[in-house]
């Protein structure tokens, strides 16, 4: 369990951008013209879907399916980019390659799981600038 838990910091960490956090909101603001409520509305729409699309890829990788794996993660990889950490987009590139050449499914997995870590770690924040922009 400690060891998780130092692995997940870490992967945090490396994701981690200036100023200490996973997501950069003024992508997302200069997309939306800085309106809140449509902010609150993209947000809202990623933090419903992006749970199913990542089981919709752990599904598919559990079938072998790797085109689905690949097919999953290059429509994700649109949603990720409104969040600013330009990291997160690449990674979901390297999985979708690496599903495209056949990776082997242990490699595949742990990408996989890297891009759930962080994904839930970015919506732990999403959730709070919800409530902010709430708020306002």
């Amino acid at each position: 369990m400690g060891t998780l838990m130092t692995s997940n910091t870490q992967l945090l960490t490396e994701f981690t951008l200036q100023g200490g956090r996973l997501i950069d909101l003024e992508v997302l603001g200069s997309m939306t013209g800085y309106d809140d409520r449509f902010m609150q509305q993209l947000i809202g729409m990623f933090l419903s879907s992006a749970p199913d699309t990542l089981e919709q890829a752990q599904e598919a990788l559990k079938e072998n399916d790797k085109e689905l794996v690949r097919s999953v993660v290059h429509k994700y990889k649109s949603s990720l980019n409104i969040l600013g950490n330009t990291k997160l987009p690449a990674l979901a590139a390297d999985i979708e390659q690496m599903a495209r050449n056949d990776a082997k499914t242990a490699v595949l997995a742990e990408k996989l799981q890297q891009l759930s870590a962080v994904t839930y770690a970015i919506m732990d924040e999403l959730r709070a600038e919800l409530k902010r922009l709430e708020a306002a």
